[in-house]
């Protein structure tokens, strides 16, 4: 995604920022969930830098810079689950200047890391990663997923959920990294034990029991 002008940029903060921010925190709030929404300019939670690409100019489109994890920690203490939206404005950029959107899944690792979690969800509409047989992966190293590129196992829309969980890996070692199925009531439960979806770990010996 491409967002070479101020104005898409000024749009792309209010429709995440607000509407959909707002829209996921009301749902939260119907169905009991005490949520609060944020973006990365509430607190300082996070900042961004201008993502660069070979040859392709991004405009507004970022990276995580800096990341300040007290405001989230202040909500979850206080029992209330944040809902970030990952826009943030530029580490150096002066008022007035249009905030940076950022991919979520790239932004859970440095958010993740400050926040010292154990564990980090990517919640999707697979059951995880699967192989050439159509079977589920327990568990992928980084080799793996190179590999699984490389043959053509894995594409499409697979190919980001991959590299945003190698990402997290590489920022969160000793954290369960898992791409889950989101199709139940009691996803987040079930992702966080062993057999459901696909771990993700830097050599075998520590796969996920």
């Amino acid at each position: 995604l491409r967002i070479t002008d101020a104005r898409t940029a000024e749009v792309v903060l209010m429709v995440l920022g607000g509407q959909v921010n707002r829209t996921l925190v009301a749902s939260l709030q119907r169905a009991g969930v005490a949520a609060a929404g944020i973006c990365g300019a509430d607190g300082g939670t996070f900042t961004a830098r201008k993502l660069t690409k070979p040859g392709v100019d991004l405009g507004f489109v970022g990276s995580i810079d800096t990341v300040r994890p007290e405001l989230v920690q202040t909500l979850l203490g206080s029992g209330h689950v944040p809902v970030i939206a990952t826009v943030a404005p530029g580490a150096q950029a002066p008022d007035g200047e249009p905030f940076y959107n950022l991919n979520a899944d790239h932004a859970a690792g440095p958010l993740c890391k400050a926040l010292r979690c154990d564990a980090l969800l990517f919640l999707t509409d697979v059951p995880g990663v699967l192989g050439a047989d159509k079977q589920l992966l327990p568990a992928l190293t980084p080799v793996d997923c190179e590999r699984l590129v490389q043959t053509g196992v894995a594409t499409g829309g697979m190919l980001p959920k991959l590299d945003a969980a190698l990402l997290a890996l590489r920022d969160n070692p000793a954290a369960l990294i898992k791409i889950a199925p989101a199709g139940q009531p009691d996803a987040v439960l079930r992702a966080l034990q062993p057999g459901v979806g696909t771990a993700f770990v830097t050599t075998h010996t520590d796969s996920p029991k």
